[in-house]
């Protein structure tokens, strides 16, 4: 008999599902390396666990593109684990080396339960409701935490010429 799995996914900052960061000034490429850099530190990864999923340089005209999607995962116990998603998307001129980019920031909890028959996962959901409910809450709050200081040392490294885009304000 197969496992099955039962799975939730939690949007950590819902009902935003993301931050948006936007910067404009002079050699926004340089932002690559300290983004890296300040996300493995926050959001407690390794390199093994992180991964590009997207890089795209466009070499048009006098302007770079760049568009990069990187995701972070990791462990918080068995039951759970926590994924990143960050997308970057930047413009820089060739000859005045100004521009500016744009950074997305997703956090997911995802918390999954394998289970042979219908007992066990009548078991499970009583077990997620009663127990598990109150953990995955606490890391809910610790990962709403991460992202907010990721966010702070990013407006930090980059001065006044960054900013948070507020949507729906």
């Amino acid at each position: 008999m197969s496992l099955k799995k039962l799975k939730l996914t939690d949007e950590v900052l819902a009902p935003s599902w993301s931050i948006k960061i936007s910067y404009s000034g002079p050699t926004p490429s340089a932002a690559i390396d300290i983004i890296k850099e300040i996300a493995k530190r926050r959001f407690r990864v390794s390199s093994k666990f992180w991964f590009e999923d997207k890089f795209l340089f466009v070499d048009i005209g006098d302007n770079y593109e760049l568009h990069a999607v990187w995701s972070a995962k990791n462990k918080f116990d068995r039951y759970s684990k926590y994924n990143f998603k960050l997308q970057f998307d930047m413009n820089e001129g060739k000859k005045t080396k100004s521009g500016s980019f744009t950074l997305a920031v997703k956090p997911t909890i995802e918390t999954s339960f394998s289970y042979r028959n219908f007992l066990q996962r009548a078991f499970y959901k009583i077990f997620m409701r009663m127990f598990y409910y109150e953990q995955r809450r606490k890391y809910m709050e610790e990962m709403k935490q991460w992202v907010q200081d990721f966010k702070n040392d990013l407006l930090d490294a980059f001065g006044t010429n960054a900013h948070e885009i507020l949507e729906g304000v």
